[in-house]
């Protein structure tokens, strides 16, 4: 009870003191508030950079490498040259599992003009996909080339599509044997991403699009290898790379591409942001941090007779201390709630706006909270200790 009633006093201490200098006070609270308002900002980019990058790999597939050639070999050789290169992998490379997919200058038009991929049966496994409805292609499909495809759920839920619905493609029918969850195409040959959630992509097998004479995309083709875990992926990679750098390969610029690669380009975005945004943030942090102690300052010089009459009361100089500091912590406490406030409204109209991805992850808000409360403390450290050392008899004399 006793503690309670001291912890009351305090809040009234505290409370008159905020009010009787709205000024400073604000100030104060409006700096901070900006920091906090910034490294919100930083953080949900920061975690959603992050989260995009998690999901690039789950997409590409884990211990996954692309061989992605120049477009001038799938123009002169079409699927022949990708089959020859799955051949070559397959051939030398034990402890690989070998799939292609090429893209098609084919869409179904009444899907939003959806692109068309060529894979094999293998595919879906290589790159790590499974199924959200149906089933996936097997070996009599590929032999009789069905004429049946999968698509992605981004496309299935855009359009209420569901196993065993048809379309046309050029000027064949088709069904949908399945749906696949996640899948995507491919990505560029910097490997930088290209590919995005909700991709709506349709997928017909290999031996279909050559038997109805489909023509292929050249600049968008590539041998997928996944490694077995057992396996090192770096030691499987440079001896795929080794057998095309073979003089019967050598004329054809080989480009690879590595989950690492892939999220190589987000890390230096991230890195780029957290620079920018970091010092922008650290910035208003340390100049609301300066101010406040400035403020404190002053408060201390104000309150000398009230600091005197405290100490002549009893109080200790760790209570004195502990006044000014709970009073440094209210005030960026305050600050960082309306700050994180004032960021999720901003959050709210730059998400689907803006190029980088946001995450509200409950991170995002309970970081700045703790920053605020310990800028309060240490920017309060110096003016406390000042008000704790004044003796009650140096306090009275200047009342």
């Amino acid at each position: 009870m006793k503690k309670f009633r001291e912890w009351q006093r305090m809040g009234r201490d505290i409370s008159e003191s905020l009010r009787s200098q709205p000024g400073r006070v604000g100030l104060s609270m409006f700096s901070v508030m900006i920091g906090i308002i910034v490294l919100t900002l930083l953080l949900s980019m920061l975690f959603g950079l992050r989260e995009q990058s998690r999901q690039l790999v789950r997409k590409f597939g884990a211990n996954v490498i692309a061989i992605i050639p120049e477009s001038g070999l799938v123009a002169v050789r079409g699927f022949r040259g990708l089959d020859d290169i799955a051949e070559l992998m397959r051939r030398n490379l034990s402890g690989t599992h070998v799939a292609i997919m090429i893209r098609l200058n084919e869409r179904v038009t009444n899907w939003d003009h959806a692109p068309v991929w060529a894979i094999d049966r293998k595919t879906p496994e290589v790159r790590g996909w499974s199924l959200s409805a149906g089933r996936g292609f097997d070996s009599e499909d590929e032999q009789r080339a069905a004429r049946s495809i999968l698509i992605t759920d981004a496309l299935a839920s855009r359009h209420g599509l569901r196993p065993g619905d048809s379309c046309s493609i050029g000027h064949h029918a088709f069904i949908i044997a399945g749906i696949v969850r996640d899948g995507s195409g491919i990505p560029d040959a910097a490997g930088m991403n290209t590919i995005t959630g909700g991709e709506p992509l349709v997928f017909m097998l290999q031996s279909t699009a050559e038997r109805l004479e489909y023509s292929v995309d050249a600049s968008s083709a590539a041998v997928f290898l996944r490694v077995d875990e057992a396996r090192n992926h770096s030691v499987m990679l440079a001896r795929a790379q080794a057998l095309v750098n073979d003089p019967a390969w050598s004329a054809w610029r080989m480009n690879w591409v590595t989950p690492e690669s892939l999220i190589r380009g987000i890390r230096d975005l991230q890195r780029l942001i957290a620079l920018t945004a970091g010092s922008v943030s650290a910035l208003c942090l340390a100049l609301g941090g300066t101010t406040l102690m400035s403020l404190m300052l002053a408060d201390v010089r104000q309150r000398v007779p009230e600091i005197g009459l405290r100490r002549a009361l009893g109080g200790t100089p760790r209570d004195v201390a502990n006044l000014f500091v709970a009073e440094s912590c209210v005030i960026t406490g305050v600050a960082a709630l309306v700050g994180i406030i004032a960021a999720r409204v901003i959050l709210g109209l730059l998400e689907g706006r803006i190029a980088v991805p946001l995450s509200l992850e409950y991170f995002t808000f309970v970081i700045p909270v703790i920053v605020s409360i310990v800028l309060g403390g240490v920017f309060s450290f110096w003016p406390a200790q000042y008000a704790a050392r004044l003796s009650p008899a140096q306090a009275l004399r200047n009342a």
